[in-house]
């Protein structure tokens, strides 16, 4: 069975999370400090637990409880995915905290062919950079607070909705939490924000607006936020990202954190169309062609897609061998309004179909579209 942990009972779990170092989520919501539940299959003597904070979902203790893991599986296909899509989230992530979990991926998630992921997490206190002297004259580093907030900046409602995904209201993160933004003219550009605030520790949420990413941005406002976080009494931040992501990896040691430990997870996409085709993402990111097409083709079966979806097939179709279908998915991705014809003539992807009488009649028919 399921049973979900009153909060004073929830310490009682703190033996099934013994790697809370990494992830101080899970130590903040033992804490108090943050909302979510404990659900664990005894409520005397629990051996396993979930622990959730808004759509993250963090697996503890021992994974071979098999009808606690079932009565997850109905959970998360019962409450998480319909509560999710109506409430217009993209998705979610499940954490493994403990060894054993990926084994019971088709058990928790019955039918969703959850994503596999890794993850990295590093963790620091150090300043490593001379954030001011990095500072483009155009751009101000400014606190996230009431003044801020009262401000006429385009971008504040993102930022808003960033601080309510983790603390219930904006109101909350500004009594609990802490972030910095980088302004220009007069726009936010970007934050990086504190959560799951615990004791004098915290992690990091930090993002760029894509106009303004590959310029060093992101290594200047964290260097910023670490040393505003110290100063805040902050002796050590934590950052988690996938293994995937290089641009994450890469700042997360510039600003001179340090990998100190690497997890399993999952995720799951409520847009099964897109879900499928992410799989079909990772499957060309490394080079296995012919899978990702069938993850395509298996998405764009689903109905109606992005149309980045059909570019992506035909990609993969193209580099797997089969120029037909490639070709067949480029001209369903010029019905739904595609007209990139400098995307076609420089894409590596497509170079074994250049040249043919089906190549020129697509690239007409594109350029046809673009002067519609």
């Amino acid at each position: 069975m399921m049973h979900e942990l009153e909060p004073t009972f929830c310490e009682m779990i703190r033996p099934l999370f013994p790697d809370s170092d990494v992830h101080l989520a899970v130590r903040a919501l033992l804490a108090g400090n943050v909302p979510g539940q404990v659900y664990v299959d005894d409520p005397r003597h629990p051996r396993a637990a979930l622990a959730r904070i808004g759509y993250r979902f963090y697996l503890g203790g021992s994974p071979g409880e098999e009808a606690f893991n079932r009565e997850m599986g109905r959970f998360f296909a019962e409450t998480v995915y319909p509560k999710g899509r109506a409430a217009g989230q993209e998705g979610f992530v499940v954490k493994c905290t403990t060894a054993g979990w990926v084994e019971q991926a088709d058990v928790l998630l019955p039918g969703k062919m959850p994503i596999p992921e890794y993850h990295h997490y590093y963790a620091g206190r150090e300043v490593c950079h001379n954030w001011r002297a990095m500072l483009p004259p155009d751009v101000t580093i400014r606190p996230v607070d009431r003044a801020l907030l009262a401000a006429d900046l385009e971008g504040l409602d993102d930022l808003r909705e960033e601080m309510q995904s983790e603390r219930p209201s904006v109101a909350e993160f500004l009594d609990k939490s802490f972030g910095l933004v980088p302004v220009r003219e007069n726009e936010v550009i970007g934050w990086c924000l504190s959560e799951y605030n615990c004791g004098d520790r915290c992690e990091v949420g930090i993002a760029t607006a894509e106009a303004y990413r590959r310029r060093g941005l992101a290594t200047l406002l964290s260097t910023a936020f670490i040393e505003h976080a110290r100063a805040r009494g902050i002796d050590r931040i934590g950052w988690h990202c996938n293994a995937d992501n290089a641009a994450s990896n890469a700042t997360a040691l510039k600003v001179g954190l340090r990998q100190v430990a690497a997890y399993p997870a999952y995720l799951c996409l409520f847009d099964e169309v897109v879900h499928l085709a992410v799989h079909g993402n990772r499957h060309f990111e490394q080079q296995e062609y012919a899978e990702a097409a069938v993850w395509y083709d298996r998405a764009l079966e689903h109905g109606e897609a992005p149309i980045w979806v059909y570019l992506n097939g035909a990609c993969a179709h193209a580099m797997a061998g089969g120029g037909e279908r490639a070709l067949q998915r480029l001209h369903e991705a010029l019905d739904r309004g595609f007209v990139d014809v400098e995307y076609l003539r420089t894409r590596r992807w497509f170079d074994g179909l250049r040249g043919t009488a089906a190549w020129d009649r697509l690239i007409r028919r594109v350029e046809e579209r673009d002067h519609e």
